[in-house]
């Protein structure tokens, strides 16, 4: 079946029964595309809106904008704060560039937070810590032009468990190599 419609108001496009609103199927896979007819620079280029129509239609989504040339765009993902309007908080910008609550970031992740201290969580989900273990690690390594990790170049900055895992008292050390 190329196109369904039933009576439900479900559509299936290569399926005769889609069981949700909108269904696509594919053998290689299903692509929906969306295509701006006009020609320019900047801006959007797509989106997928999300909302509720007894309150808000446009609680959150992903939109594509193009941003500074034909062939350039970013991405952005936005969510709604309590009583406010769909904002972006993460964006992937044209050079891969991932900003959370900043639309414009000037490192390769960058993370902000309006009126407070920002911070990156690294959790190890494991009953069996003991002094010693590692619980997690950010590693630095040189990778040369050709794509490969040079080990010898790099450091690593990795919190090891100071003593054996207890809900009531655990605490970590930085080792920093």
């Amino acid at each position: 079946d190329i196109l369904t419609l039933q009576d439900g108001g479900n559509v299936g496009i290569g399926t005769s029964a889609p069981s949700v609103d909108l269904e696509l199927k594919a053998s290689a896979g299903a692509e929906i595309k969306l295509t701006r007819t006009a020609g320019n620079t900047s801006g959007q280029l797509g989106a997928l809106t999300f909302g509720n129509v007894d309150v808000d239609t446009g609680q959150g989504g992903v939109k594509m904008y193009q941003d500074g040339a034909t062939d350039s765009s970013n991405m952005q993902f936005l969510t709604q704060s309590t009583g406010g309007a769909a904002t972006t908080k993460v964006i992937i910008t044209n050079s891969g560039e991932v900003g959370i609550n900043t639309t414009s970031p000037s490192n390769e992740l960058q993370v902000c937070k309006l009126n407070g201290t920002p911070s990156i969580s690294i959790e190890r989900k494991d009953d069996t810590i003991v002094d010693g273990d590692a619980i997690g690690s950010i590693y630095f390594n040189m990778v040369d032009a050709d794509g490969t990790t040079d080990e010898d170049v790099g450091a690593v900055i990795q919190a090891i468990a100071a003593q054996t895992h207890d809900t009531a008292n655990f605490g970590c050390d930085l080792a920093v190599t």
